[in-house]
């Protein structure tokens, strides 16, 4: 088990590493978690305002509210693992982020509390099933540089963890308050995302 994990790892791809970081592979697999991080940095960051200002709850229920993202996302990424191998992961992240945006784009329309997080949860749980896949592709793609295509695709995520609440706050200073155009730039991250997986091929033997 130990030697063909080892293999693995040290597969060699003939080139230097930072000629690894100028594939499109690692372009399509930056960006993807780039939108993914994009729409995952609401939760954590906005997602009380937007239950105070567009829903009126107190800031103790918004808080408990808040949870529910977060809680349904990490279920995600533990039913992701349990996929049996025979399910391509490429469709699963695919079908995951499209689903998501759809969730996502419809949560504005939506009155009441209850029914916009239990969709917000849904968009949280499909978008988080692409997590394990996406750790998985660094290392189907990196080979012996799996750390360096990880930590560029984990610096991009924590990019739009800079960018994603500050564009957030911007839309709302620029539109009164609209938090529908927030949901709908998430929700067209999840669109980039998806897209991405198209030239991605997680499953591939390389």
């Amino acid at each position: 088990m130990l030697e063909d994990s080892r293999a693995l790892v040290l597969h060699d791809h003939g080139m230097p590493w930072y000629r690894l970081l100028l594939q499109k592979d690692i372009a399509f697999l930056g960006l993807q978690y780039f939108g993914f991080s994009y729409t995952w940095y609401f939760y954590v960051t906005w997602l009380p305002t937007w239950l105070q200002q567009s829903r009126g709850l107190a800031p103790g229920t918004a808080a408990v509210y808040s949870m529910i993202p977060l809680a349904l996302g990490g279920l995600g990424s533990i039913v992701s693992g349990f996929l049996p191998l025979s399910v391509p992961r490429k469709w699963v992240a695919i079908g995951g982020f499209f689903a998501s945006a759809i969730l996502i784009a419809v949560i504005p329309n939506m009155p009441g509390v209850v029914l916009p997080m239990m969709l917000m949860g849904l968009a949280s749980f499909c978008g988080d099933l692409t997590m394990p896949i996406s750790w998985n592709t660094c290392v189907e793609i990196g080979k012996q540089y799996t750390a360096t295509v990880s930590s560029t695709m984990n610096m991009l995520g924590n990019f739009a963890g800079f960018v994603a609440p500050v564009v957030f706050g911007i839309i709302l200073q620029n539109t009164n308050n609209n938090w529908a155009m927030v949901m709908y730039t998430m929700s067209a991250a999840a669109v980039v995302s998806a897209t991405c997986w198209f030239f991605l091929e997680p499953d591939a033997k390389r």
